[in-house]
């Protein structure tokens, strides 16, 4: 009798880790496919501060707008790059933004520009600007298992698409 209670406890054991594998991989399955698919597109820059003397220097708030088409919601990190044509601008760093399933989030990124580089710069041509970095998107299975998923942004487009 006991060994017949040790094996029912072991089966149920067993199917309850592979459906929470399953159910796991399936909503990784979902936070992927909805990475892939997200759109995000330049918005607006705002500026913090100019300042023109003893060396030119811009403080921009550069603010974006994700297009999330699927039904989940996920927190994105982003480590990367802007270029202006092949001139590196400067660095962007978004920590933790919230990404809204099924509909449009926007997220801000502050960046100086200093020096040259402020001449070199179209404020009205969005299409030579150039993001390359990598962007990690985590969601939370049951709430509580972090699932991560990382996009590779090289020579994105980021007034484009």
């Amino acid at each position: 009798m006991e060994n017949r209670n040790t094996r029912i406890i072991v089966i149920v054991t067993l199917v309850v880790i592979i459906l929470s594998g399953a159910a796991y991989l399936y909503h990784r399955s979902r936070l992927s496919t909805a990475v892939s698919e997200l759109e995000i597109t330049f918005d607006s820059v705002n500026v913090r501060s100019l300042q023109l003397l003893p060396s030119p220097e811009a403080n921009l708030t550069l603010i974006y707008v994700a297009n999330n088409t699927r039904n989940i919601d996920f927190r994105i990190t982003l480590d990367g790059e802007l270029y202006y044509g092949s001139n590196f601008i400067t660095p962007l760093t978004v920590e933790n933004a919230r990404i809204r399933g099924n509909g449009l989030s926007t997220f801000q990124m502050d960046v100086t520009i200093t020096g040259s580089i402020l001449n070199t710069i179209d404020p009205e041509n969005r299409n030579e600007y150039i993001l390359q970095g990598e962007l990690v998107a985590t969601s939370r299975f049951l709430g509580i298992i972090p699932v991560t998923v990382t996009k590779s942004l090289s020579n994105y487009d980021p007034g484009q698409n």
